[in-house]
């Protein structure tokens, strides 16, 4: 399965945001709950945001990740694409395909 991918464009620049295992798991270490978007929208909407951006733009500042997320139009679809992109990479972690040949594993009780 490809990553989804989505580009933001704001005052000239485009960037890219995507999540990997990698990013998804450092957005979770900074306090990332998504259960939890709906009932602390205030914090778990700008940690889900920022961890989209660490992929490609890892140096970037949380206060320019504000404004750009800011001027953006139709929030309410952006942020669930972005929380679509998240659930898509933690997903992967059970996915089977693309398993080696040769890799296997079996229980003995």
């Amino acid at each position: 399965m490809a990553a989804k991918k989505i580009t933001l464009r704001y005052d000239g620049k485009e960037y890219l945001l995507e999540f990997n295992r990698s990013t998804a798991q450092a957005t979770e270490q900074r306090g990332f709950v998504a259960k939890e978007i709906d009932e602390k929208p205030n914090v778990m909407i700008p940690l889900l945001t920022e961890g989209a951006f660490l992929a490609h733009h890892s140096n970037i500042k949380r206060k320019d990740v504000e404004a750009i997320f800011s001027a953006q139009p139709n929030k309410d679809k952006l942020i669930a694409a972005l929380v679509e992109m998240y659930y898509d990479t933690t997903n992967s972690l059970m996915d089977s395909e693309g398993d080696e040949k040769n890799a296997g594993w079996e229980a003995s009780w």
